[in-house]
């Protein structure tokens, strides 16, 4: 049995299953689930594909700051952030000061770029190089992801249920 009651934020790269493992996970441990990029359409009411048009890249890492330090304030949640939140040093320090257990999630640049080939909504990967675009994001933020995680889990090669089950062992092994 889980005990720790500390939020739960994955974070890993674009196409590393974010989301759909955040929201087994949070089924699971019976808790509410959180996905950072759904909650920002929702209170802005466009794509984010329009804020990235409309205010480019900056416009739109302010406003997932302020959606993670909003979400971080819930309790015994599961978050799923977007590839890019972990670039904001409040959004890393307040996961620090909580105590969040943050699970990365990582994934190979091939793997990410098998998964994201059919996906329309990544406004960084809309132009001809995909392949270069992953690479330099992951190089850019893997010290990151590294730095932050409680764990990391490679689901290169795991189905989402596998994934959420290695997590579960994981979680076993969490202090509070």
């Amino acid at each position: 049995m889980i005990k720790n009651t500390n939020n739960i934020v994955l974070i890993g790269p674009m196409a590393s299953g974010k989301s759909s493992i955040g929201k087994l996970l949070a089924h699971d441990l019976n808790r509410v689930f959180f996905d950072s990029d759904q909650v920002i359409v929702d209170r802005n009411g466009v794509s984010i594909d329009h804020i990235f048009d409309i205010e480019s890249e900056l416009g739109f890492r302010k406003r997932e700051e302020s959606t993670l330090l909003d979400l971080l304030n819930e309790k015994e949640v599961v978050i799923s952030t977007g590839g890019g939140s972990i670039l904001s040093n409040p959004f890393r320090d307040y996961c620090k000061k909580l105590k969040c257990i943050v699970i990365y999630l990582y994934t190979t640049p091939e793997e990410q770029y098998r998964r994201s080939l059919r996906s329309k909504e990544r406004p960084l990967l809309n132009n001809n190089n995909r392949k270069e675009i992953i690479d330099s994001l992951m190089k850019d933020r893997k010290k990151y992801y590294n730095e932050l995680a409680t764990f990391t889990i490679d689901s290169t090669k795991l189905n989402i249920e596998q994934a959420v089950e290695t997590i579960k062992k994981k979680l076993l092994n969490v202090k509070d």
